[in-house]
Order: C-alpha cells, then structure tokens, then sequence
C-alpha cells in the first residue's frame, strides 16, 4: 500500500509539475529522492517476503524430517522392543514352568501333611520349601537378568544413536 501510494504521488508531483514549471535542479533533486524512496521500500519489502518464504520451507523441510526420522525412530524402536521381548520369552516360559512344578509338588507334600493334621510339621516343611523355592528362583533369575541388561543396554545404545540421528547437522 505504501509502495503504491508513493508511486501515486511521485506520478502526480513529476507530471504536474513538469507541465508547469520548467526543469530545475531542485525539482530533479525531488524527482531523484522520490524514485530513491520507491525503489528502498520495494526492494526492502520484496526482500522481506523472499526471507519469509524461504524460512516457511526451511520450517517446512525440517518438520519433514523430524516426521521421517520420527517414523524411523518407531520402527526401530518397534523392532528393538520386540526382539526384547522374543530374547526374554524363553527365559519367562521356563521360570514360570519351573514355579509351576514347585508350586505343584508343595501342594501335593502339604495334602500329606493336612490329612496328619501335624500343624508343626506342615508348617516346618512350608518355610523350608518356600525357602528353597526362593532359593531356585534367584539362581534362575541370575542369567534371566544378566540377559535382561544386555538387551536393555542394547536397547539404550540403539536410542543413543538414533537421538545423535536426530540432532541438527
């Protein structure tokens, strides 16, 4: 609007004036500004929307990475998860298979108890086989964890590199 409105009156200013009164230095020295004017508002406001518009596609090109790394990221993270878990399944079906066997085998020691009704002896023989029980579980649990931290710090080092992935170049 300025643009225009400075154009307006420079044409106005120039060819009134040029009709009526002849060429002098002062009103060439007016005519000179003027265009000057015209030309530093275009200039700089053409230069404004260039910059503008290129920050719109660098935002825009950005959010495309950040998308595609992000979908990346996912899928990764996905695989990574998922080979986690198939690692720790075989561990969990046998642990829970070996507290089955155990749980079973208390049941059937302390029927043979419950029909004695030895209450001393039912209860000595719980503690000693939760006990040992325990006791089976943590050695189990020994490799089960190791294997845990590895896939874990696995896991840690593949986001590590993905987050360096992401960083600005």
């Amino acid at each position: 609007m300025k643009v225009l409105l400075l154009l307006v009156l420079a044409v106005f200013t120039v060819g009134g004036e040029a009709q009526t009164v002849p060429k002098s230095p002062v009103l060439d020295q007016q005519v000179e500004m003027v265009k000057n004017a015209f030309w530093d508002t275009f200039i700089s406001q053409s230069s404004e929307a260039v910059t503008r518009f290129s920050d719109a596609l660098r935002t825009q090109d950005l959010l495309h990475k950040f998308n595609r790394e992000a979908r990346q990221m996912q899928k990764r993270l996905e695989k990574d998860l998922s080979t986690f878990s198939n690692k720790l399944k075989p561990f969990t079906d046998e642990l829970m298979g070996n507290l089955q066997k155990q749980v079973e085998a208390l049941q059937k020691e302390t029927t043979s108890f419950a029909k004695t009704m030895d209450a001393e002896s039912l209860t000595s023989s719980l503690m000693q086989k939760t006990r040992s029980m325990n006791l089976d579980l943590q050695a189990q649990m020994g490799p089960m964890k190791q294997k845990m931290e590895e896939s874990f710090g696995d896991f840690q080092r593949s986001l590590a590199a993905m987050s360096k992935a992401l960083r600005p170049r």
